[in-house]
């Protein structure tokens, strides 16, 4: 019986293998562990023991130099492994070869490391876990009690570096796509005049994120600050949306667009349309669950003062407008309505009036269509990436803030839904892709940064 070093760096011994199946092996092997268990003890306390020592039986076939055969074995060296989720700091010996024509040398690292890297590959996982599972600042992160701690810009570095893997992944993975996207905003703090909004497209029936990209406004003193990511900068936040239109329909033919009842979407979305032929036009719809919320906004009593009994008999007519069951019923307490707006005008009813008339042809779509009737799946989404506008602080240029989100939205796809009726299922397993990885594993992480 031999003893091997395991995985974890310590000797041990070899497991029950199909070889021990009669009693006589067994009982020999008992026997066997008897005897060297004292020395197993010796050897784990010892200082050779202490080191992870890799044995590498497989050397390289040629030189990456000069493409010679010539390779043979130059020694040995000894480099310090750092773990994230343990105070203890390993040393381990790596085997070096040399060529003999060109006389390059060179180390073969085993699984378990990257070059370059000073913490192990499950350390470094454990990082960017702990930021995505956690929602907490980079510092609090690298700074916990119960681990060796590590420096704030090894997990910032690390998700910079993630970043564009996961953004080649949301597109080039293949799924069901409903045709229905779900689009709304977020902001993140500014910084010296420039304002962070991150808009997201996620589909509306497998609440799968189909692209995100994270633009920087000009504020008032934006002219100064010109050289941060000049192509992500937008003047206005119209600017914004048409260029995230613009990249989105480079991926996915989205039929129909639900927002919430803000100008700037219908805008663009005309800017587009006029540009198609009718039957290639973007329909577009507004979430009735905004709307409602914008009337309850505004129609409501300061403190303990109430409202009218005009205003109070119209807050009750809008609402029953959207809890009609057919498009005939809505369309008819609509009309009747929008009738009263002379009764309104100065006031603040006159304003949800105005734009319910103007945007009359895009409401009800789950009557017309048997679409969904509000952008929850998004609004789903920004309940989990809200959690780090607390720590938006650090993030003094897009750089930051993008690759934090992009790495998040993969991450998002292909963690399962904790409670519902899709419970224990991934938004790709919703849309079709029947996965059995991590995100991690898909991207062969940290393998893929360390090619970089």
């Amino acid at each position: 019986m031999e003893v091997y070093v395991g995985e974890n760096g310590f000797y041990a011994i070899p497991d029950i293998t199909e070889d021990f199946r009669n009693n006589k092996a067994r009982r020999q092997y008992q026997k066997d562990l008897k005897k060297i268990k004292k020395e197993l003890e010796r050897l784990n306390r010892s200082p050779r023991g202490k080191r992870l020592i890799e044995e590498t039986k497989e050397k390289p076939e040629k030189c990456p130099m000069c493409c010679s055969k010539k390779v043979i074995w130059w020694g040995t060296y000894e480099r310090c492994v750092r773990t994230y989720l343990s105070k203890k700091v390993r040393t381990i010996s790596v085997k070096r070869y040399k060529c003999k024509r060109c006389k390059h040398t060179g180390s073969i690292l085993p699984n378990s490391l990257c070059k370059y890297r000073r913490y192990s590959n499950k350390a470094l996982r454990d990082m960017v876990d702990a930021k995505l599972w956690l929602y907490a600042g980079y510092r609090k992160i690298a700074r916990w009690r119960m681990i060796h701690g590590s420096s704030h810009t090894t997990i910032i570095r690390e998700i910079i570096k993630l970043a564009p893997f996961c953004r080649t992944a949301m597109r080039n993975i293949v799924c069901k796509f409903s045709s229905i996207v779900s689009i709304d905003e977020v902001y993140f703090r500014k910084v010296k005049g420039i304002y962070y909004m991150s808009l997201v497209a996620v589909d509306s029936r497998y609440g799968r994120v189909v692209f995100e990209h994270t633009y920087s406004l000009k504020g008032k003193k934006g002219r100064e600050f010109g050289a941060i990511a000049s192509e992500d900068i937008a003047a206005t936040k119209t600017d914004g949306i048409r260029q995230f239109l613009d990249e989105l329909l480079k991926i996915v033919n989205p039929k129909v667009i639900i927002t919430d009842d803000n100008a700037c979407y219908g805008d663009v979305i005309d800017e587009i349309n006029k540009a198609r032929k009718k039957e290639e036009r973007i329909k577009h719809f507004l979430c009735t669950f905004h709307i409602q919320w914008n009337i309850n906004k505004i129609l409501k009593g300061y403190r303990k003062i109430k409202l009218s009994d005009r205003f109070e008999e119209l807050k009750t007519q809008l609402m029953e407008v959207f809890e009609a069951d057919t498009l005939r019923k809505a369309k008819v307490r609509l009309k009747k309505v929008l009738a009263r707006a002379k009764e309104f005008v100065g006031t603040k009813a006159e304003k949800i009036l105005r734009k319910l008339e103007q945007n009359k042809d895009r409401l009800f779509p789950y009557l017309r269509y048997g679409m969904p009737r509000t952008n929850n799946p998004v609004e789903f989404y920004f309940s989990f990436v809200k959690r780090f506008q607390h720590v938006s602080g650090k993030f003094t240029s897009p750089v930051g803030v993008s690759s934090l989100l992009s790495v998040f939205s993969l991450f998002y796809n292909f963690t399962p839904k904790m409670e519902g009726r899709n419970k224990g299922k991934s938004p790709f397993q919703m849309a079709g892709w029947n996965h059995k990885i991590d995100m991690y594993v898909f991207l062969n992480y940290p393998a893929c940064v360390a090619s970089l």
